[in-house]
């Protein structure tokens, strides 16, 4: 049942470990255990994807910005001469 095969693998292992745990001392040790470090590496980037990054962050969104605030202006100035023409009826 418990051949070098099985327990080779990382995941048995711990397994094994937190059923002795959990006999022996308690749930308090296994949560501790399976608290394990995860490696989340961040691939690598070429060259044009760096540009590509680039221009989204330094021009594309304040270009979006200036275009949705332009609008949003030129749109309250409309709403305000719509009220005043019908405040002043």
């Amino acid at each position: 049942m418990f051949t070098d095969q099985l327990m080779s693998g990382a995941g048995n292992l711990n397994l094994f470990a937190n059923i002795v745990d959990g006999l022996t001392l308690g749930t308090d040790i296994i949560q501790i255990r399976s608290n394990t470090l995860t490696s989340r590496e961040l691939k690598k980037l070429t060259n044009p994807q760096k540009a590509w990054y680039k221009f989204i962050t330094i021009f594309l969104v304040p270009i979006l910005l200036v275009f949705y605030g332009s609008l949003r202006l030129f749109l309250r100035g409309k709403e305000k001469q719509f009220y005043l023409l019908g405040s002043a009826k």
